[in-house]
């Protein structure tokens, strides 16, 4: 590894080409972070690189179906100069020299198309719009796409946002996650204790025991979390007919009323028990007598 690293100001986005602030620094003050550099290198992997020429691909059907669809609605012309027509007095209408007409008359069309002029004053000339067929660029962008979602590993669904049906999306977001978790165990783990153990060697923080933690990614929405607990409630609520039933046909129903307390679901919501929740206890435990009870 080097033993000096030179760090150049200049190249922060500094466009003064006066600008040379150079210096040197000690290899003790500079960690790296690079991905695909844990092996003890300084050069790491770009992790774009395999989908670059991709992404210009993307740019380049984006800026041509733009600039196709200005050509096509800006009203470009075709002029068709009759045979018969005098070119002399053609000249002479607009005031110019013969060699100048070509000119004069394309600066008509332009003040035409600039809504500076209402009409086109020609002799003997036929004034055509000029027509260009546009092609679809969502074909050429769908293989763009694709080839962008496999070159990174991540999910179509999770680039552009789309959700063709509730299903894939959910294990396309499954395996987005998987992705990131493998990311997070694997590199960042390794580069942010790396990162700490040498603010401590430096003396920046310090020394102590410490634990990486992330949030789960796997932890489900609100949205969705609701929606267990709606199926818990109706869980009850079936239970709690099913055991009526029993009762009136006669039969002893065994077992709590309820499976789900609501403390119980209050956890699967993601809240804390209220104080006073409901929660079903035996009276009298097997075996026992209510204190005082003959």
């Amino acid at each position: 590894l080097p033993v000096t690293y030179s760090l150049d100001m200049s190249a922060q986005g500094d466009k003064d080409p006066d600008t040379n602030n150079q210096t040197t620094i000690n290899y003790t003050r500079v960690n790296i972070w690079a991905e695909g550099a844990l092996n003890g290198t300084i050069y790491g992997n770009s992790s774009l690189e395999p989908v670059f020429n991709t992404l210009i691909n993307i740019e380049k059907v984006s800026g041509a179906g733009g600039e196709g669809y200005y050509k096509s609605s800006r009203g470009s012309m075709t002029m068709d100069i009759s045979t018969a027509a005098d070119i002399n007095k053609l000249a002479e209408m607009y005031g110019v020299e013969l060699n100048e007409l070509p000119d004069a008359i394309s600066d008509q069309v332009a003040d035409f198309n600039k809504n500076f002029n209402s009409v086109l004053a020609a002799q003997g000339v036929d004034f055509k719009p000029l027509q260009i067929t546009v092609p679809d660029p969502s074909g050429f962008m769908a293989v763009y796409k694709d080839e962008l979602a496999a070159g990174t590993g991540i999910p179509l669904t999770e680039i552009i946002g789309q959700q063709t049906d509730e299903r894939s999306s959910t294990e396309n977001n499954k395996t987005w996650c998987g992705k990131m978790e493998s990311r997070r165990k694997g590199f960042l783990n390794t580069s942010i204790a790396r990162m700490v153990d040498w603010l401590m060697e430096m003396g920046a923080i310090s020394k102590s025991n410490y634990a990486i933690l992330w949030e789960d990614l796997y932890q489900p929405s609100l949205a969705e979390k609701l929606e267990s607990v709606g199926k818990m409630v109706d869980i009850n609520f079936k239970h709690a007919q099913t055991l009526s039933s029993l009762a009136m046909a006669g039969a002893i129903p065994e077992g709590h009323p309820v499976i789900f307390t609501d403390k119980e679901m209050r956890e699967v919501a993601g809240y804390e028990a209220i104080e006073g929740s409901f929660e079903l206890v035996d009276d009298y435990p097997e075996g026992e007598e209510e204190e005082g009870a003959e």
